[in-house]
């Protein structure tokens, strides 16, 4: 893992990048960063295979493309703002966790599986202080 500081934030990473390689071999790279101040919200997920490859920009939408066909759709109405397609992502978590309280019941995801995520980011931490 790597980070740094590309905005000048004080002490802030605002960039981490991860190189994993499943138990199969197959590669996986991860890049998260802040956006700039007055950018519009960026992300994208891509995953590549042997058949095709599939995008997906959680602002905007997906697209599968393969040497038969492309498929896209988008998520949102065209227009609407950082706030309404925030919302719009936001409302399930809010309700999965207000039904686990009506239903007596563990959210999804379950509590350890957030630590977990956690325990991965303090470990890219660990490691990168370790690199020096």
């Amino acid at each position: 893992a790597s980070f740094s500081k590309t905005q000048k934030l004080g002490n802030v990473e605002d960039t981490a990048a991860f190189a994993l390689e499943t138990e199969t071999g197959a590669p996986v790279q991860i890049l998260l960063c802040w956006r700039t101040q007055g950018t519009h919200l960026d992300g994208q997920l891509t995953v590549v295979g042997s058949k095709g490859s599939l995008k997906v920009q959680p602002w905007e939408g997906i697209r599968f493309e393969s040497e038969a066909k492309t498929v896209a759709r988008t998520f949102f109405q065209d227009g609407s703002t950082i706030a309404e397609r925030a919302l719009v992502g936001i409302q399930g978590a809010i309700q999965e966790f207000v039904d686990s309280i009506r239903q007596g019941r563990l959210p999804e995801p379950r509590p350890e599986e957030s630590l977990t995520s956690q325990s991965i980011i303090e470990e890219a931490y660990r490691t990168q202080c370790l690199a020096g």
